[in-house]
């Protein structure tokens, strides 16, 4: 789980938000697959990627997940944002590497430090 911590203090249009990972499945054998949900404390936002195919060469970058302007309604606190991954079935010794996760909203925000749980 990761914790944006976010603060906004503008008001809110009506535009996509997009979350993009750079990640790399780390092992032998073929790819991993991802799950990811977005969360405003207790409440899901929406689930942003389903099986998420992640490939061993190289990192993949523009693992890309569209929030529109109907479901960024739902968002009335962005202090409280999670996100949360999960991966599918994996063979011992095999990973996903997730190193960089970007918030791009269509207005500016104050910012501070996110906080990263590792669950």
């Amino acid at each position: 789980m990761l914790k944006l911590g976010l603060r906004a203090e503008e008001p809110r249009t009506r535009a996509n938000h997009e979350v993009t990972i750079w990640a790399r499945a780390i092992g032998s054998g073929k790819g991993e697959s991802l799950d990811g949900w977005m969360y405003q404390g207790e409440t899901l936002i929406k689930q942003l990627y389903s099986k998420k195919s992640i490939g061993r060469i190289d990192y993949s970058f523009g693992i890309r997940a569209v929030v529109g302007p109907l479901t960024a309604e739902l968002i009335t606190d962005y202090s409280a944002l999670e996100l949360h991954f999960s991966y599918n079935t994996m063979a011992e010794g095999e990973h996903i590497r997730i190193t960089m996760i970007e918030f791009e909203l269509p207005f500016p925000l104050t910012y501070k430090p996110p906080v990263m749980m590792i669950i």
